[in-house]
């Protein structure tokens, strides 16, 4: 039997139908914080100091002129937070967030190179924020209940990711990148699509009541702080593309026989 060169066409045509419902690029999309910095116990944040500096910090010194040292006499500790604007983030329908990381610039410049602990290793964990993100970026007066409220959403949510760190990983300028891999990570992120979303963080290893914080002379850094997110494409149903296939073949049947009996 002959098979027409319209016939051919019309399976040619059908591949190429099928090519398109099931091929779409994944994509890549960079934002970068918009706003960020850091909590302190007492709930105070000032909205015009950009520096995530995260752990226990030193806030009373005395100075022992004999010897010359400083000794510590008061302490407090830190939480850090970024916010991302997700309005612009156009995920297709046959789209889905497969992956998220977040990249903090360490800057080595200071005294400790950003890295001001006695310890070893130190765990730094990225936590769901559940407060009100316009009242995190607001700031908040020391001793008032919504920012020690805010203060204490940073480790009182769902990890997200954790990472552990050490002084070598401070010796040069560098990124520290948290793979967003725990509970509702993705599915909080999907849901902030159009909108605003927000981390906290916060040392879950400090073991003194001295000075052991990271990410030390951070000011001005936010617009290095970068969420990655990766998109995976899902692939069209079993039966659209038979549904495609059969009708264009049917179609195609019914134009053929109809121009042989013509």
């Amino acid at each position: 039997m002959k098979i027409s060169k319209l016939f051919i066409s019309l399976i040619v045509l059908m591949i190429a139908c099928v090519l398109i419902v099931s091929s779409t690029d994944a994509a890549t999309y960079n934002i970068g914080a918009f706003d960020g910095g850091g909590y302190r116990a007492d709930g105070y944040h000032n909205p015009s100091v950009d520096s995530y500096q995260v752990g226990n910090d030193c806030t009373s010194w005395d100075y022992n002129g004999n010897t010359d040292t400083w000794t510590c006499l008061a302490n407090t500790e830190f939480r850090n937070w970024f916010a991302f604007d997700l309005s612009s983030i156009a995920v297709q329908s046959n789209e889905i967030i497969s992956s998220a990381t977040l990249s903090v610039l360490n800057n080595s410049a200071g005294m400790f190179n950003g890295y001001s602990t006695g310890s070893n290793a130190e765990q730094w964990v990225i936590m769901s924020v559940e407060s009100n993100i316009n009242d995190i970026i607001g700031g908040q007066s020391a001793g008032s209940n919504a920012g020690v409220n805010i203060f204490g959403d940073f480790n009182n949510g769902n990890t997200y990711g954790s990472i552990g760190l050490t002084a070598d990983a401070y010796n040069s300028s560098t990124y520290i990148n948290v793979n967003l891999t725990g509970p509702n990570a993705i599915s909080d992120i999907s849901s902030s699509l159009g909108g605003l979303f927000a981390v906290g963080g916060y040392i879950s290893t400090i073991n003194s009541p001295y000075e052991e914080y990271l990410f030390d002379n951070s000011d001005g850094q936010i617009n290095s702080v970068n969420l990655t997110l990766e998109t995976t494409v899902v692939p069209e149903p079993i039966s659209s593309t038979l549904f495609i296939v059969g009708g264009t073949l049917l179609a195609g049947r019914r134009f053929i026989k109809r121009r042989n009996g013509a």
